[in-house]
């Protein structure tokens, strides 16, 4: 998309038409679903469990249906909410396209809704299919290089990658539809109050990106973009190693939440797991960072004014990388204990702090830190709400922290004179590649830390 439409005010409004269907997706699928829904269906035989997913897809769908509604009454409103520094006139050429986006809402909701049953029945591949799926479809738009000034042709591909997504994880719950039974419109509370504040709760730690996307953007046009494009790389090894590490051990937690012993035991290993993988690779991204973003982004309209900037950003934000994986594995682990209040008191106090911070230092550096801050608070905050450092041996724990802290400053020292002494004359695309493979020699290294978590592997029901 960046070498489609470069760093300016249409890249800023297709981030946010190209977003706004995922954050709804990641909003259910790892919020009120993972809190309630999720541990609800894996307790319960599966004609109770298609019973169930039919009710939530009758209320999601109603629900998701009326936000619509109030996107096509406040187009524009929204628009400069998200977007940033999008003026009034500006948002009248591209709410068409916003609109349009917004009609697909509770299409991607009631994705959520069946990815979270695939997941129950441990049927994690359709999901990551579909999401494939989705960005090729993406891809196939911007590679025709049409002309699209206001985006609505780019909303449309949005629109029509999303309803592609549904059908294809539908394609693995026929049995809802199947099912001769007819729909029993019956509201469980307990259900209905973990699920409502598992989406409160969720909401904050799913949003908060584009809370300081849009504090970013504030202060100059194509910041959003810039901001954007930063998270996604962000983002990558968080979806590819966390997320999945997370879906995974979910079920286990959730089986041992009543044993106190096996439950921080598997937590530990987890938390283990990530920052073996989340520490090195933050340490490579302050040395390779941007010559991995001059390879991602060195072509079409982007210009190396451009290229810099989102190679900065990215830096300051990959600082936070420790911090955020362990916030998602901590958060699953509290959703599993169903102890959602503490976490949407954790984040909503995260939150605030952070937000201040960024108000009190009004700059673009203290937005990016802010968001840095918001991880590190929130991470120390579930930590002693799950109470994983009274329970772990704190000299273990010391320990395997400091083995895992010394490999990878001995991984980034060494990158870092490989960069100034071997590769330095290199172009970005092999220096990018010697990075992947500084990457998996780290992680071959780290691998070890994994092993705790072999003893929980479970089948599926």
């Amino acid at each position: 998309m960046v070498a489609q439409f470069g760093v300016g005010l249409r890249t800023d409004i297709a981030v946010v038409l190209l977003t706004l269907p995922d954050f709804l997706i990641g909003l259910l699928l790892s919020g009120g679903f993972s809190a309630a829904l999720i541990p609800y269906l894996k307790s319960i035989d599966q004609s109770a469990r298609v019973d169930a997913v039919r009710n939530v897809l009758f209320f999601v769908g109603i629900i998701f249906s009326v936000i619509a509604i109030g996107i096509w009454g406040f187009p524009q409103e929204i628009l400069r909410i998200l977007a940033g520094a999008v003026t009034i006139s500006d948002a009248a050429l591209y709410q068409q396209a916003f609109m349009l986006v917004g009609a697909s809402l509770p299409i991607a909701a009631l994705s959520g809704v069946v990815s979270a049953y695939l997941n129950a029945k441990a049927s994690f591949l359709l999901p990551g299919f579909a999401v494939i799926i989705f960005n090729v479809c993406i891809c196939l738009y911007l590679i025709t290089g049409l002309e699209d000034p206001w985006l609505f042709g780019f909303a449309a591909a949005v629109f029509l990658a999303t309803t592609a997504r549904f059908f294809i994880q539908f394609s693995g719950a026929s049995e809802i539809v199947k099912s001769r039974r007819s729909i029993k419109l019956t509201l469980n509370l307990e259900l209905a109050r973990l699920f409502i504040v598992g989406i409160l709760a969720f909401a904050i730690l799913n949003s908060v990106t584009i809370v300081f996307r849009s504090i970013f953007g504030s202060y100059d046009v194509g910041n959003v973009a810039v901001f954007n494009f930063s998270i996604k790389l962000f983002e990558l090894p968080t979806a590819i190693i966390v997320g999945p590490l997370a879906t995974v051990i979910l079920p286990s937690l959730a089986k041992f939440s009543q044993d106190r012993t096996e439950f921080h035991r598997l937590l530990y290993g987890g938390v283990l797991a990530v920052l073996s993988v989340t520490i090195p690779f933050s340490a490579l991204w302050q040395v390779f960072g941007e010559d991995v973003v001059r390879t991602a982004y060195q072509y079409g309209n982007v210009t190396d004014e451009e290229v810099l900037r989102i190679g900065s950003t990215s830096k300051v934000i990959f600082l936070a990388l420790p911090f955020a994986a362990l916030v998602h594995i901590t958060s699953i682990a509290l959703a599993a204990k169903t102890e959602i209040m503490a976490l949407l008191k954790n984040c909503s106090i995260s939150l605030g702090s952070s937000v201040l911070f960024a108000s009190f230092f009004p700059s673009e550096a203290s937005v990016l830190f802010s968001l840095v801050f918001f991880f590190v608070l929130l991470c120390i905050l579930n930590l002693i709400t799950l109470r994983l450092f009274f329970e772990a041996s704190r000299i273990s724990f010391a320990r395997d922290i400091a083995s895992i802290l010394a490999k990878a400053l001995t991984i980034a020292i060494l990158a870092h004179y490989a960069n100034l002494l071997l590769i330095s004359s290199l172009n970005h695309l092999l220096v990018t590649l010697f990075a992947g493979l500084f990457g998996i020699a780290s992680l071959l290294l780290l691998l070890p830390n994994f092993a705790v978590l072999r003893k929980y592997q479970t089948s599926p029901e």
